[in-house]
């Protein structure tokens, strides 16, 4: 007899209806699924998915399901389970007016690497030991092994 997952209950972070789709019920996840969309209408076209697509099946062809990781976050290279797992990371957030298209201002990640990289872009100016630093952040600090 296999175990079966009980369903996790929670209040809408908006209304406070009680429900099981996450933290907000069918209707305001819709409102804030639009807003969400609304404002990054560029990362919603048709051309920016197939750059996306393609660049994550180059990087599939290449290196194979594997994250090379962000080492300004500490994330280490890692294979992923999925080809869903790999997302392109803009060096320079999109969020931030640069031109999500712009091939030259991408990489692929997985999902935590990019979700823990936020807004924070990579300056180009290498610092003394070789290594660009968080723009805004500290420099970072490579260890010698």
């Amino acid at each position: 007899m296999g175990l079966r997952r009980r369903a996790t209950l929670l209040a809408c972070l908006d209304c406070g209806t009680i429900t099981s789709n996450g933290n907000r019920c069918t209707t305001h996840q819709r409102q804030a699924d639009k807003r969400h969309n609304a404002a990054r209408p560029d990362l919603h076209t048709t051309a920016y998915t197939r750059l996306a697509r393609a660049a994550i099946t180059s990087h599939i062809n290449a290196h194979g399901l594997w994250c090379p990781g962000d080492p300004h976050r500490n994330h280490t290279s890692h294979p992923v389970d999925k080809r869903s797992d790999l997302t392109i990371d803009h060096i320079k957030p999109a969020a931030s007016g640069h031109s999500p298209l712009d091939q030259s201002n991408y990489r692929v990640l997985c999902r935590s690497a990019n979700s823990s990289k936020g807004a924070a872009y990579l300056t180009t100016v290498p610092m003394n030991n070789n290594t660009p630093s968080i723009r805004g952040g500290a420099p970072c600090v490579a260890s010698e092994a």
